[in-house]
């Protein structure tokens, strides 16, 4: 058998064009494993959640045999008749420190201002 030879043009261009389809075909496969992983963890997280979800509903149903059954009168509850005291009844509100602070100070500045005249 004879060996065959050819001469190829611009050997350096078609090298380029070799090696950059070869990074592109790698960064394709990279993108894919990529998706693969994305994809693993998805499932993975599908389960997990699942798995909650049963955990929530048995703790749930436990809870609610747990918790004591109300009574049926409360669902319709009665009026409650609303009674106002009269005045001499009501008492003042125990004034906060911030109040006392302020009424301390209006009553120094008004002795300061009888001071002056």
């Amino acid at each position: 058998m004879k060996n065959v030879h050819t001469m190829i043009e611009r050997p350096t261009v078609i090298r380029r064009s070799l090696l950059e389809a070869a990074i592109d075909a790698t960064e394709i496969l990279k993108f894919y494993e990529n998706i693969h992983d994305i994809k693993e963890k998805k499932e993975e997280v599908k389960k997990q959640i699942k798995l909650n979800l049963v955990r929530l509903n048995r703790f749930s149903n436990a809870l609610k045999k747990a918790v004591p059954q109300l009574p049926k009168d409360l669902d319709n509850p009665r009026p409650v008749k609303v009674i106002e005291l009269p005045k001499k009844y009501e008492e003042k509100l125990p004034a906060t420190s911030k109040e006392k602070i302020e009424k301390q100070l209006r009553e120094l500045r008004n002795r300061i201002h009888n001071l002056k005249v």
